[in-house]
C-alpha cells in the first residue's frame, strides 16, 4: 500500500509541474503580447478612441494566427494632402489583388509601414461596422486638411486595372451613417456632409459602402 501511495503521490506530483508549466507558457505569451492595446489614451468624440505606442489587438489573416505588426518610424510627421497624395499614388499596396480570402488588415498594415518609411506619420483605423465585421483602413493627420481616412482595397473593376491608384481612396467616416468612399483620382472632398452632396456628381469614383459605422478605433 505504501509503494502505491508513494507511486500516486509522483504522478499527482508530476501532473502538478505539468500544470504548472503549461500555466507558465501561457504567462510567457501574455508577456509577448504586453505591448497589445488595452486602454484608450484619448477619447476625441464619441465612439471614437485613439491608442498609441502599442500594436492593435487585430490579424492580418482570414485565419487569425497572424497579428498586425506596426513599424513606427521616430522620425516620421504630419504631413500635407499634396505630399500624402503623391506617397500613394506611387505605393504599390494598391496593386495586390484583394479578396474576401484576405484581411483588409493586411492591407492597412503595409500602407502604415511604408508611409512610415517614407517619413509619414500613419495610423491604423479601425472602423466597427453595425451587422457586418469591422473594417481596417488608415488614416492621416494633414497638416492643412486635418483627419484623413484612407481606403486602398476594393473588388477588382475594370478601369481601376489600368490605373492601380484609383483603389486609393479616401474613406468617409461618420457615427452612425454609411462608410463612404472616393477615389483619389479626381479631387475628393475632406467632408462628409460636402461628399454626400457631390457623391451622385461623381458617381464613376464612388464605390459602394460597406457598412454603417457604429465606432471607430485608431492605432497611432
Amino acid at each position: 500500500m505504501k509503494q502505491i501511495s508513494i507511486i500516486i503521490v509522483i504522478c499527482l506530483s508530476i501532473i502538478t509541474i505539468a500544470t504548472m508549466l503549461s500555466c507558465s507558457d501561457g504567462s510567457n505569451s501574455h508577456q509577448d503580447f504586453e505591448t497589445i492595446c488595452s486602454e484608450p489614451v484619448e477619447e476625441p468624440a464619441p465612439g471614437i478612441l485613439v491608442y498609441s505606442g502599442c500594436q492593435p489587438p487585430i490579424t492580418i489573416d482570414r485565419l487569425a494566427t497572424q497579428r498586425i505588426e506596426l513599424i513606427n518610424n521616430s522620425h516620421a510627421k504630419d504631413v500635407s494632402w499634396d505630399v500624402l497624395r503623391a506617397f500613394l499614388m506611387e505605393d504599390a499596396t494598391n496593386e495586390e489583388t484583394y479578396s474576401e480570402e484576405v484581411a483588409c488588415g493586411e492591407f492597412a498594415e503595409k500602407v502604415h509601414n511604408n508611409a512610415e518609411s517614407e517619413g509619414i506619420k500613419s495610423a491604423i483605423a479601425v472602423i466597427n461596422l453595425k451587422s457586418t465585421e469591422p473594417h481596417a483602413l488608415n488614416a492621416f493627420n494633414t497638416i492643412d486638411k486635418g483627419l484623413i481616412y484612407i481606403d486602398c482595397t476594393g473588388p477588382e473593376r475594370e478601369y481601376e486595372k489600368a490605373h492601380s491608384y484609383l483603389y486609393d481612396k479616401v474613406a468617409y467616416v461618420s457615427i452612425g451613417k454609411e462608410l463612404g468612399f472616393m477615389s483619389i483620382g479626381r479631387k475628393p472632398v475632406f467632408s462628409y456632409d460636402v461628399y454626400e452632396f457631390r457623391k451622385e456628381m461623381y458617381k464613376s469614383n464612388i464605390w459602394e459602402s460597406v457598412g454603417i459605422v457604429q465606432s471607430v478605433e485608431i492605432y497611432w
